[in-house]
């Protein structure tokens, strides 16, 4: 298993954990291939950058976060005490 599959499968486990929907889990694959910009994920995904901005805010409920990297770093297990609420 290559170093990239292994992050979307331990992205798709903390996914299940805070039972994000499979397009909030979409949103952080695109993050994790090197796409940072909303419009650039929505491209990616065919949806408008508002729809990506709507599937980070849920996210961010769910795992308990403010902003994209805390979140992608409290779905891949890491540091999960250092991440603030």
């Amino acid at each position: 298993m290559t170093p990239s599959e292994q992050i979307e499968l331990q992205l798709h486990m903390g996914a299940r954990q805070y039972q994000l929907s499979p397009r909030e889990v979409e949103v952080f694959v695109h993050m994790t291939r090197g796409r940072t910009t909303h419009k650039d994920i929505g491209v990616a995904m065919g949806i408008q950058e508002t729809t990506v901005e709507n599937h980070l805010r849920m996210s961010f409920t769910k795992t308990q976060t403010n902003d994209k990297t805390a979140a992608l770093v409290r779905l891949l297990g890491l540091g999960t005490h250092d991440v603030p609420a």
